[in-house]
């Protein structure tokens, strides 16, 4: 799988979420103009425009790939139209980031997007069903978002880590402490039932020596009555 298309290197990885979709059935050109409109804006915000976007209130801004294309006054006489599909896969994608930044425990009301970026994965031909046979390309697009945390600070990250790793030490530590009493108590058990059974053991070989040797002084006494 290829790598994102952003150079990382320039912010630290534990404030930043990504999110990525592979072989999506959508137009990469209106997915590209999408990602456009999105770029710069928070997920709240994002989320708000696909929406408005859905339900056709607010046009897209298409600012290359935009022959043939309408001018809108809610644009203030731009070009814009509606991709629905595609802002309806986006919409997921950006729901998927934001669920991977929560588990990375980012803030959510200060994310902000600083990637957004859709380009052609694969083409496919494709042929028509009925009537002339004319050939039509199946393409596939490829979509990518990242979201920087911009309350993000370094102090506040390590704190946390230095909280757990002492709460484990304290966890461990109470588990051996648990721990060995108990093994202590088993060992002294074991002991004991071991000392009772060697006694157990030593008596019964004591009583079976007295009965061999009464057995033998009652046969020699026959003996010499005989």
């Amino acid at each position: 799988m290829k790598a994102y298309s952003f150079d990382f290197s320039k912010f630290d990885e534990r404030s930043i979420a990504k999110a990525r979709l592979e072989g999506a059935n959508i137009s990469f050109k209106d997915a590209s103009a999408v990602c456009d409109n999105i770029r710069g804006k928070s997920i709240k915000e994002a989320l708000l425009l696909l929406e408005r976007v859905i339900k056709r209130e607010t046009p897209i801004l298409y600012r290359t790939h935009n022959k043939k294309i309408g001018h809108r006054k809610e644009l203030g006489g731009k070009k814009g139209r509606w991709p629905i599909k595609e802002s309806k896969t986006i919409r997921k994608l950006l729901l998927s980031l934001l669920s991977n930044a929560l588990n990375k425990g980012l803030n959510e009301d200060s994310l902000i997007i600083i990637h957004a970026s859709a380009n052609k994965k694969r083409t496919f031909p494709k042929l028509q069903p009925s009537g002339r046979r004319i050939r039509h390309d199946y393409e596939l697009a490829r979509v990518e978002v990242v979201a920087f945390d911009s309350s993000f600070k370094p102090e506040k990250a390590e704190k946390p880590k230095q909280e757990k790793q002492t709460q484990k030490q304290e966890k461990q530590t109470q588990k051996n402490q648990t721990q060995k009493p108990e093994a202590k108590q088993s060992q002294t058990t074991k002991q004991a039932t071991k000392q009772q059974k060697a006694k157990e053991e030593k008596k019964g070989e004591e009583n079976k020596e007295r009965v061999d040797k009464g057995e033998k002084k009652e046969s020699k006494e026959k003996g010499e009555k005989s």
